[in-house]
């Protein structure tokens, strides 16, 4: 669930606890927005060592105007919108927000008005053009074979980034072949299949409170009913983040089935009309199996199809 102007990460896995943040780039660059006088908008703000950030590079595929007006004396009103539809582009690359926090960041620009006036921090690296194979790497030269056509490309790079390819290596288009701070292999993301013993209490202890927001969710996503009491010691916290607050009364209904309305009620009377569009939007996420799991329901992939039925 996404905050505006507050950074926690976009994804994270029920099974293994690994969390992603995703930041969409129209080419492939190592940058983030970034704002030294606001520290909830730092680049790595509600972070820790293990998380992964996510570069997927995006184009416009479909594109449309929209606009509607009125002119009356003595005013007039104008809206207009830009509605784009993206595609994903080649590879996504991948780097441990451990590896940012090591090297010092290679430059900054400052984003325009419209933009929140952020700093854009960078890290240099080059990315393969191509989909392709590694066919040779001799000192800082890079050459690789298209495929389809085997045409050779070598790119030379400086001997401040470290190339992460090695000959007879299989690349994609925009994968990162040489870089100041190492991405992230297939192997490195491979899913573990199971939390680390301890892992959710461990989240719902954390000073950090993006944290503890995962802890709560990963417990209602997954079903744990053990974790009851110190979800509760969370909920009724007045001075805990109301975001936890509603995702830890979530939990409570959802998986220890207390009463909804002693807990939901507040949010949905609070003056705070996020409070109770986020509590909607937590509903709506979790219904569906708490309903299936009080009437001891399967899964719908395991549900007879509904267009069959007996003569």
């Amino acid at each position: 669930m996404k905050r505006k102007r507050v950074r926690i990460p976009d994804l994270v896995c029920v099974r293994c606890g690994l969390r992603v943040e995703s930041r969409a780039k129209t080419k492939p660059e190592l940058s983030m927005s970034d704002s030294p006088a606001t520290l909830e908008r730092a680049w790595d703000f509600g972070m820790v060592d293990a998380d992964v950030i996510a570069f997927p590079v995006c184009k416009p595929s479909e594109e449309k105007q929209w606009s509607a007006g009125r002119l009356s004396e003595p005013i007039s009103y104008w809206h207009e919108r830009n509605w784009i539809r993206w595609q994903p582009e080649g590879k996504v690359n991948y780097v441990r927000v451990s590896r940012f926090r090591a090297v010092p960041r290679d430059g900054s620009a400052t984003k325009g008005v419209t933009e929140g006036s952020e700093t854009s921090v960078a890290w240099k690296a080059r990315f393969s053009r191509r989909d392709g194979v590694v066919e040779a790497v001799q000192g800082q030269r890079i050459t690789i074979a298209r495929s389809g056509d085997g045409r050779r490309h070598t790119q030379t790079v400086p001997t401040t980034l470290s190339i992460v390819v090695g000959q007879g290596e299989e690349v994609a288009h925009n994968q990162i072949i040489a870089s100041r701070v190492r991405p992230e292999t297939d192997h490195d993301l491979h899913c573990a299949g199971t939390l680390p013993d301890g892992h959710l209490p461990q989240l719902l202890a954390s000073r950090e409170r993006t944290q503890r927001f995962t802890g709560v969710k990963l417990a209602r996503l997954r079903g744990d009913a053990s974790l009851g009491t110190p979800i509760a010691s969370l909920e009724s916290d007045r001075e805990e983040d109301v975001y936890i607050r509603l995702e830890a009364a979530a939990h409570l209904v959802a998986v220890c089935d207390l009463a909804a309305e002693g807990l939901f009620t507040p949010y949905l009377a609070s003056p705070e009309l996020h409070y109770a569009i986020t509590l909607i939007t937590l509903l709506w996420s979790f219904v569906e199996s708490w309903v299936a799991r009080r009437w001891e329901l399967r899964p719908h992939a395991d549900l007879p199809d509904a267009d069959a039925h007996d003569d």
